[in-house]
């Protein structure tokens, strides 16, 4: 208005917004407004309120207006100019500057400053220029389509409207002259998005260099900003509230239950002027309309205006007509179940969202709906909102966003009213309840999301059904071979239930039964298991050394527990070495990689939980010769499964890392020092290893040292071997260190020994006569 009536303000607007924000509306505007024909003064009151700012009193009446549009020209026929017979228009520029001098009826202008370069399709110059369009009057010049019109020419030859470089120079020329007019303005439109500019490399280099020679002059203007299209759409859906009063009534509850929520909602909505937002929004929802605008306008072919007035047609129809009582239009109303909401939204979308809207958003038989039909005491619709308010704030930009999705203060925002407001914790749970079964639905730390790919959970469930029992076994097995540290508590260690892979030694070794055996009230299954590796090396082959096995077992629970882990790590790490054929993003990659880690930890500590039964043979006094069977119940804590077993082999001396000389003595005269005065340390190895009611030495170590130790204290003798006929003991010692050669040596009961030396030493009153000690021995047997 300055420019054209006072020659102030911006001689050069550009339009420039993405795909349908009012660029072609905004000009026609323009057109109505400064029409000879229309009066605004006389008519629009908004208008008038316009002038009163500008401070101008009347439109002038030598407003001249030039309208272009790329799109309806034709670049390969010149036009006739009805008022000029003979004449022709060939370019752009002659098309421009004829209708001007028609609107100003001043043909002779354009015969004296235009008609030659036109036919010759050059630019006449800034000077010319300038001289014709204060010739004139105050020239309105309005171009819209540009760049499509710029298009034709760069990629034709020879053709009618000349070449693209003179059409740039017209351009360039144009502005400089407009510029220096006295009262003429130049407004042109220029697209934001690539549907509107092409995909081609012309298409960018027309706008690229149309901007240059345009943006050195522009003044570059959004035509509709967001709280203006708040009231395009409410003024052109709703008629004038009709009661003002309850409407803020209703405003000023929603503004009361966000103050009282100050954990529940973002902390934009307690303040002062977002109450005042949802009245100039009333009957919608400040934050649908912050959803489709910042959100769904990401979309290049999302029509910011007439997109969103259409789809608000749609759901004020609807729920109009199903007679929606809630006060107010939010995220989580919007019936996406009607195909003429949901098609208005999913048109924008993969072709995909709309099988994921019925299944998991707002179908008849989707899943939110399930859940509400199988929890009576649910408000109506608790999981829906949910869902919908997730999808309108997800589903434009669920993929290449640094944040995806809404936080929860966002989803309450969407879901709850007034009414509602006790009823959050009951939305919070449903939430929690949707994130573990839906397929679609994302989520971390703090974001929810709906993406078209099935979330990274669900497809590690689907991978789960397709590995194996045995795949599990194997590998658990391995873990346990790998998990289970038993250095310093047993000799060895063989994860098995196959007789034939635990070794017949002396020496304690710790049989870990398969996750597949586990202990539980049925105790006759496991012990058939036990049974079998204790009594036999192989078929046919009996075991010697039964007194040297325990075993570890899983509690069944556990071990059900421990095959889920297991199972659902394999698929995670299977999703992870997939990641290049699944083409994962970065995101993903880390959750992958965060879930295999986690399920690591998980899978080693429930190992250390399941195996808590420790099984021991035994017997009773009364019949040794009868094996039973004891299952001890470790204390695991904190899944210190070694601690416990440590603890427990030592207080009941389950395993003994160090024997007596006493104690070995004691063992001796009960067992075998009653059947003869002397026995072998072969024979009394294999005493300790076979017998189960002997004490269960670690290894034969243990029990050499007990015999070295002995000899030196003189609580039995030790002999080479016993000559028959004369019925004495070779190379009888006792009473001092020795060194142990071989397990044929014998051990000799101390009253026997000491029976033997006083015959061979006699002892008077006054002398006491020491044995000689032969000390240098060929061959010891310390590597026992």
């Amino acid at each position: 208005m300055e420019r054209l009536v006072e020659g102030n303000g911006d001689p050069i607007i550009e339009v420039k917004t993405s795909f349908g924000g009012g660029k072609t509306h905004s000009m026609m505007a323009l057109y109505h407004l400064f029409n000879r024909k229309y009066d605004p003064l006389k008519i629009d009151k908004s208008v008038q309120e316009l002038l009163l700012d500008a401070q101008i009193r009347e439109f002038p009446k030598d407003i001249c207006i030039a309208v272009a549009v790329g799109t309806d020209l034709n670049t390969e026929r010149a036009k006739d100019i009805p008022e000029l017979e003979g004449v022709q228009v060939h370019t752009f520029m002659g098309e421009v500057c004829s209708q001007l001098a028609r609107a100003a009826d001043r043909f002779d202008l354009y015969q004296q400053y235009i008609q030659l370069n036109d036919e010759r399709k050059t630019s006449p110059g800034v000077k010319d220029l300038r001289e014709f369009l204060d010739g004139c009057g105050a020239c309105l010049i309005l171009i819209d389509e540009l760049v499509t019109y710029g298009k034709k020419l760069y990629n034709g030859e020879n053709i009618e409207g000349g070449k693209f470089d003179q059409f740039i120079a017209f351009l360039q020329e144009l502005s400089e002259a407009v510029k220096t007019s006295d009262r003429s303005i130049l407004v042109a439109s220029l697209p934001q998005s690539e549907i509107e500019i092409g995909i081609d490399d012309g298409g960018k280099e027309v706008l690229r260099t149309i901007e240059h020679h345009l943006g050195r002059l522009q003044s570059v203007w959004s035509p509709v900003e967001a709280h203006e299209s708040f009231e395009i759409v409410r003024r052109r859906l709703f008629q004038p509230c009709r009661q003002e009063k309850l409407r803020d009534e209703i405003c000023a509850e929603f503004a009361a239950m966000y103050h009282r929520g100050k954990q529940t909602f973002p902390i934009s909505t307690r303040e002062a002027r977002y109450v005042n937002r949802i009245k100039a929004c009333y009957p919608i929802h400040p934050q649908l309309f912050d959803l489709l605008y910042e959100r769904w306008a990401t979309i290049e072919t999302f029509q910011k205006t007439r997109g969103v007035l259409r789809l608000m047609a749609e759901i004020v129809h609807k729920l109009w007509t199903y007679q929606d009582r809630n006060p107010i239009i939010m995220a989580g109303s919007i019936p996406l179940y009607e195909a003429d909401v949901r098609n208005e939204l999913t048109r924008y979308l993969p072709s995909n969202w709309t099988a994921i809207i019925d299944s998991e958003i707002d179908g008849k038989d989707s899943e939110p709906r399930r859940l509400e039909d199988t929890e009576p005491k649910l408000r109506l619709q608790t999981a829906r909102r949910l869902t919908r308010t997730i999808f309108m704030g997800s589903a434009p930009t669920a993929r290449g966003q640094n944040v995806r999705g809404l936080d929860l203060k966002e989803i309450m925002l969407g879901v709850l009213m007034p009414d509602d407001y006790k009823e959050a914790s009951k939305f919070k749970d449903m939430l929690g309840t949707l994130k573990s079964k839906l397929t679609f639905l994302y989520s971390n730390e703090t974001h929810s999301w709906f993406d078209n790919r099935p979330t990274l959970r669900k497809v590690a469930e689907q991978l789960e059904q397709n590995i194996s029992a045995d795949d599990v076994r194997y590998e658990l097995v391995e873990r346990l071979n790998t998990d289970i540290a038993i250095s310093g508590l047993f000799c060895a260690k063989y994860v098995t239930s196959e007789p034939s892979k635990v070794p017949d030694d002396m020496s304690v070794r710790l049989v870990v039964l398969p996750p597949d055996i586990p202990y539980s009230g049925r105790m006759k299954d496991i012990f058939t298991v036990t049974e079998k590796i204790l009594s036999q090396v192989r078929d046919g082959v009996i075991r010697q050394n039964k007194n040297a096995l325990i075993f570890l077992a899983g509690d069944k629970a556990g071990l059900d527990s421990l095959k889920k882990l297991e199972r659902r790590l394999l698929a995670w790490t299977r999703l992870s070495n997939e990641r290049e054929e699944r083409n994962l993003d970065q995101k993903q990659i880390e959750e992958v990689e965060k879930n295999v880690s986690e399920l690591e930890k998980g899978v080693k500590t429930q190992i250390m939980m399941a195996y808590i039964y420790l099984i021991e043979p035994t017997v009773r006094p009364e019949n040794m010769k009868e094996i039973e069977w004891t299952a001890i119940k470790l204390n695991v804590s904190d899944g210190e499964l070694i601690d416990a077993l440590d603890k427990r082999l030592k207080t009941f001396e389950s395993v003994l890392w160090e024997l007596s000389a006493d104690s070995l003595e004691r063992e001796l005269d009960k067992h075998l020092f009653n059947q003869a005065p002397h026995v072998t340390l072969n024979r009394l190895s294999e005493y300790f290893g076979q017998y189960i009611y002997a004490p269960r030495l670690y290894d034969r170590k243990v029990l050499l040292d007990a015999v070295r130790s002995g000899v030196r204290d003189g609580v039995f003798g030790l002999a080479e071997r016993f000559e028959e006929q004369s019925g004495e003991y070779i190379d009888l010692e006792i009473g001092h260190e020795v060194t142990l050669r071989s397990l044929d040596q014998l051990l000799v009961r101390r009253d026997e020994a000491e029976a033997q030396l006083r015959a061979e030493n006699p002892i008077d009153d006054e002398t006491t006569v020491e044995p000689e000690i032969e000390t240098t021995i060929d061959a010891p047997i310390d590597a026992y």
